[in-house]
């Protein structure tokens, strides 16, 4: 431009104008590629998309036809904040609804839990094991917890019905286990342990009384004599497995572990674990 005989202002004019226009280009371009990305974005999100509603429909047909602006129009947002905040609301009044019934239904299955045990020790009473089941039943139904399903599950080990109790031990191991205190987590597999020794599952239950034993380690210090009891019926239990599979050398070192174990109980009280001591002296 200094050889075409301009001013320098002139010159320094034109500079800066070519220079603006290279950044509106610029600015153009990316523009430009924004908007493509954007598009395909959103013809992505469409095919993703589960279309279910009408309004949805529309705006995917007026986009498909390059109809953006019609579109968007379609998705009309005050309509929209209308129909969101009924629903907000409505699903308020649903959650609060739902809390009182899931209360109601807890107190429920506490009366029924206690129908059911109350029910367990009238013996007269005809179709005495059908209703227990029943009441057991009805209280699950409302609500399952710990309580109800341990209760409901021993009481089917007592009729002999393994596999329905193995069926809600399994449920209490499933869905309660990792919370339980320690002495119901030892209880709840030396109780699957029990149920396979009964079903003749002679690994399977060995596999559990062993995992009976490792769950004490969890006992607080000052449950030892809870730790002792534990690991005497255990101890015990192994014995009489091992002796079922011939496995006599197994079978007397579980006993005589069971019978330490029973020992130090009779030194802290001798009334208490004298049967127990000599039982196990029995076997």
């Amino acid at each position: 431009m200094a050889e075409d005989g301009l001013p320098a202002r002139y010159v320094e004019n034109c500079t800066a104008e070519l220079a603006r226009l290279n950044r509106k280009r610029d600015s153009i371009q990316k523009i430009e590629k924004k908007f493509k990305d954007d598009v395909l974005r959103l013809a992505t999100t469409f095919d993703q998309m589960e279309i279910d509603s009408d309004r949805l429909k529309t705006a995917k047909t007026l986009f498909e036809q390059g109809l953006i602006t019609l579109a968007d129009a379609v998705l009309n947002a005050r309509s929209m904040l209308g129909e969101t905040e009924f629903l907000i609301s409505k699903r308020s009044r649903l959650q609060r609804s739902q809390v009182e019934i899931d209360s109601l239904l807890r107190f429920k299955a506490h009366e029924w839990l206690i129908k059911a045990q109350i029910t367990k020790t009238r013996y007269d009473l005809a179709n005495w094991g059908d209703s227990v089941h029943y009441y057991f039943q009805q209280s699950i139904a409302c609500r399952a917890s710990y309580e109800n399903l341990i209760s409901f599950a021993k009481f089917l080990y007592d009729q002999h019905q393994l596999d329905s109790s193995e069926f809600y031990f399994n449920r209490i191991k499933q869905e309660h286990f990792v919370n339980l205190p320690a002495h119901k987590r030892v209880s709840l597999l030396l109780g699957l342990g029990n149920i396979h020794h009964q079903k003749g599952e002679f690994e399977l239950s060995e596999v559990e009384y062993h995992q009976s034993l490792t769950a004490l380690q969890d006992f607080p210090k000052e449950d030892s004599t809870k730790v002792m009891w534990y690991k005497s019926i255990i101890e015990s239990n192994l014995g009489v497995l091992y002796k079922a599979q011939r496995k006599y050398k197994a079978s007397e070192e579980s006993h005589l572990k069971s019978l330490e174990a029973l020992s130090t109980l009779v030194t802290l009280d001798s009334v208490r674990w004298r049967e127990d001591l000599a039982a196990t002296l029995n076997n």
